[in-house]
């Protein structure tokens, strides 16, 4: 290849990479606010940056003023305040960020960021495997979903596990070319996923299981060369969860472990339906979805559709009418507030 092309691909993968990363920046100035799923680690990020990380300033963290059902981990809004703290410094310092809402955004732009490079390796990967025409459709399929580019800047537990799994993940779709390289790689891959599983979701270990004996059989990674590793990233992150919840919690006389006590929780004792306070609100039997949500959607679906097939000059004052404003005659929707409380 020469010069000029390599410079050229390159360009072009700047290109892509700056398309994904900005369409998810946009989602958040498009939609700035939160709900009720992201308030843990939103508030937890805000108050490690607003009262600092010394014992004296835990009873100001909004978890002990307004306490939740079972804990969760401070893991990822540790590293979100640590990489939230220079750019917040600066932008405060020019007075760009002048509210909290300002913190907030960017707390979500940082956020967004960081899981923006997990999208961009495997971008990368696609592209060293399948070639550069396949990583523009990865890239063109990834910033016109709406899915990925609304959810990745929000602080949801899933959001925090979702750069270690797309960093396996780039592994996995280009594993290496040679035999030691792609044991190295596939010992990484199971490893992220195994520590993510115990820190962030624990619902990752239905990723790992099937995972582990791929590895081991059908591309021969010994055992010998996996345990070492595995149990040295098990048990760190083990202790990480341990030491560092149990810390924020001011729990110590009992190890605080948040995934092992949402499993409790939810599986084992079955009080799922305990988070959030549903008892002033109206919920509406699952078949509600069948009998009468999908049959307002497809009706505005019907409204909406003939509008881009006819011309306007075609139809009646009337019919243009309705179809300009299709929700104007239908009924009004069912009322389903957001839940105060805190949802898993």
């Amino acid at each position: 290849m020469s010069l000029q092309a390599s410079r050229v691909s390159s360009v072009i993968g700047i290109l892509l990479d700056l398309s994904i990363l900005l369409v998810a920046w946009s989602h958040i100035f498009a939609a700035p606010y939160n709900k009720v799923e992201e308030s843990f680690n939103l508030h937890a990020t805000h108050d490690i940056l607003a009262y600092g990380l010394t014992p004296k300033a835990l009873p100001h963290y909004d978890h002990f003023v307004f306490p939740g059902v079972v804990p969760r981990t401070f893991i990822g809004s540790l590293v979100l305040a640590a990489g939230s703290y220079l750019p917040l410094r600066i932008c405060t310092a020019f007075g760009i960020i002048q509210s909290k809402l300002g913190v907030q955004l960017l707390m979500r732009l940082c956020l967004a960021t960081g899981n923006v490079y997990g999208l961009i390796l495997i971008r990368r990967a696609v592209e060293r495997r399948f070639g550069r025409g396949t990583s523009a459709l990865f890239t063109l399929l990834t910033c016109t979903q709406f899915h990925l580019p609304f959810w990745i800047g929000r602080t949801l537990p899933n959001m925090f596990a979702l750069l270690p799994v797309n960093m396996a993940t780039s592994l996995y779709v280009h594993p290496g070319s040679t035999p030691i390289t792609i044991r190295r790689h596939y010992r990484i891959i199971l490893c992220f996923f195994g520590a993510t599983a115990i820190i962030f979701r624990s619902e990752l270990i239905l990723l790992f299981l099937p995972t582990l004996p791929l590895v081991l059989f059908r591309y021969s990674v010994p055992p010998r060369f996996l345990i070492p590793m595995g149990l040295t990233f098990a048990i760190g992150s083990l202790a990480s969860t341990l030491i560092i919840d149990s810390y924020f919690w001011n729990e110590w006389r009992s190890f605080v472990w948040p995934e092992l006590s949402g499993i409790l929780f939810n599986v084992y004792e079955g009080k799922s339906s305990e988070w959030g306070h549903y008892s002033s609100l109206h919920i509406p039997p699952l078949s509600t979805y069948f009998s009468n949500n999908e049959r307002q959607l497809f009706r505005h679906l019907q409204l909406r559709t003939p509008r881009l097939a006819f011309p306007r000059n075609f139809l009646s004052p009337r019919r243009a009418n309705e179809l300009r404003h299709p929700l104007s005659n239908a009924k009004r929707p069912l009322d389903r507030r957001d839940t105060p409380g805190q949802a898993r």
